[in-house]
């Protein structure tokens, strides 16, 4: 499965996103965000099952169409398109292994880089003691750099445990082929009763359901961590939007914009960024009670041996 964004360009993230000051703050999107599920059926619960193809529930289909309505809701300068041209530049494959090759250092410093892109080039001259207390809230949120390599990090970690977890997913999977080939034939020539293949599937079930509950934990883990450093960064956001909002000068405040832009960015960065945590492994776990359903259907009409 594609991941929302790769480990090591999770530093351009905030300046992809075509974002804007939202109706709804940032931080309240990214508390619509849910945690990640304790177990398999509080899982499957985030998620609409038509014959085992799944699509996001309201739990998570409501939060993310409240993003994509703030990532929508002002249109970007010129600068931002400046900064997402370099980002999609990035994006590429060629990209990624130029990311590869950098240092955490200079992965650091090429976020700062981009985000002095969004700093005015000057400012007037008159600026009111009110326009100049409000510019001080305008701008990136300081702590950006360190929060995109912390993301980078968590990231790394999700994808791994991913990693783990489909693999000894798989490894159940090729242990219940194995028992098959042992159960019981019903004649000669012929193979096992329905019944018996129906019961010996849903005796695995749990044993799904038991590996997904022991891997869910460490994703709310890495979720929490990720919410917990997201969060001063949506808060930093909503007061800059509200700053610029009340800057008087229209000189200053079209001189600004891009610095506005930038901020309203940053701020739904943080929950867009949240939902890959969430969304991945509740919808691996949930898989195990769609797969029971799946079963249950298949083998509705099962027989034993006549």
């Amino acid at each position: 499965m594609r991941r929302y964004f790769m480990a090591l360009s999770a530093i351009l993230a905030p300046l992809l996103m075509g974002a804007a000051p939202a109706p709804v703050s940032y931080r309240t999107l990214l508390d619509q965000v849910p945690g990640v599920p304790a177990n398999v059926e509080q899982a499957y619960a985030q998620w609409v099952d038509n014959n085992g193809e799944l699509t996001e529930g309201p739990a998570l289909s409501v939060p993310e169409r409240n993003i994509r309505a703030a990532q929508a809701n002002v249109p970007s300068t010129q600068a931002v398109a400046n900064v997402n041209a370099m980002a999609e530049r990035f994006a590429t494959p060629e990209g990624q292994a130029e990311l590869d090759n950098m240092t955490p250092a200079q992965q650091m410093a090429l976020a700062q880089q981009m985000a002095r892109a969004y700093m005015p080039a000057a400012t007037p001259t008159a600026v009111s003691d009110h326009d100049q207390i409000l510019l001080k809230q305008v701008g990136m949120y300081p702590g950006t750099a360190a929060a995109q390599m912390k993301l980078g990090t968590l990231l790394t970690a999700s994808g791994q445990l991913l990693d783990q977890w489909r693999q000894a997913d798989a490894a159940l999977g090729g242990q219940e082929f194995k028992d098959r080939d042992k159960l019981k034939k019903c004649g000669e020539g012929t193979g096992p009763s329905g019944i018996a293949v129906r019961d010996l599937a849903l005796s695995y079930v749990p044993k799904h359901a038991a590996l997904a509950e022991t891997y869910l934990p460490k994703f709310a883990n890495l979720a929490q961590q990720w919410r917990e450093t997201a969060r001063p960064q949506a808060v930093y956001a909503d007061n800059a939007v509200a700053a610029w909002n009340q800057i008087q000068n229209p000189t200053l405040k079209q001189q600004t914009a891009a610095m506005m832009t930038g901020a309203a960015n940053n701020g739904v960065a943080a929950p867009t960024q949240m939902l890959p945590f969430v969304t991945e492994p509740s919808k691996l776990a949930a898989k195990v009670i769609a797969n029971r359903y799946r079963i249950q259907r298949d083998f509705a009409d099962a027989k034993g041996c006549s």
